[in-house]
């Protein structure tokens, strides 16, 4: 998954504080058809939707792209909130928002004829008691293209997945990650189900690579 974070000037990392209330995770999936939707949809997240989320609290935004996949193309937009009552909140402040509402009249009055996706879907999500908040890689202050692992751990038992979760949030694997040159960006347990019947684990890291 390659990806661009398109919310300039939030390189520096953010500070992780124990007290701090878990942080709440909206993962959008595009999904597109090759041609102008994918310039449609760049066109509304930059000028429009980013900057709007980022007015109302919400951030650092990222987006990325499905480098390699039968998912291809799609867009991933990964926006992170302070807490649940911020994400419930956003439709209403971006509907308030006349910066916003101007920014994405064309996307959001696409016709049938001319449509901005072929569909959406939306996973809400929430951090790891011990990764609390979203971490920025040190090359986004840069703001160019980097290839990212989006990871989902299937457990086959609600137990086997809270053991999996134990050994990411307290267990080591994630300074694992970061010895071995890999960036954690965000970690997160269930409850939402890629499958009805295995419990499962989505870890996003960031690998390095030539630009």
């Amino acid at each position: 998954m390659g990806g661009v974070a398109l919310a300039t000037g939030e390189a520096e990392a953010q500070p992780r504080d124990a007290a701090a209330t878990l942080e709440i995770y909206e993962l959008r999936t595009y999904r597109l058809v090759n041609g102008p939707m994918k310039e449609r949809l760049d066109a509304y997240l930059r000028n429009a939707f980013i900057p709007a989320a980022r007015r109302a609290g919400c951030g650092p935004v990222g987006v990325f792209t499905v480098a390699i996949g039968s998912a291809s193309p799609s867009v991933h937009v990964l926006v992170p909130y302070p807490s649940i009552e911020d994400f419930v909140a956003l439709p209403g402040r971006l509907s308030a928002d006349p910066s916003y509402t101007t920014a994405a009249g064309s996307f959001l009055k696409a016709t049938p004829d001319a449509p901005p996706y072929t569909s959406f879907e939306v996973k809400l999500m929430r951090a790891f008691p011990h990764f609390l908040r979203l971490e920025l890689t040190d090359a986004s202050s840069s703001n160019t293209p980097r290839i990212f692992e989006l990871r989902t751990y299937f457990s086959h038992s609600e137990a086997a997945g809270m053991t999996k979760i134990g050994m990411f949030d307290t267990g080591g694997e994630i300074e694992i990650f970061r010895r071995t040159g890999l960036t954690p960006v965000f970690f997160r347990p269930g409850p939402y189900r890629s499958s009805p019947a295995e419990p499962d684990l989505p870890a996003d890291v960031s690998r390095p690579c030539d630009p």
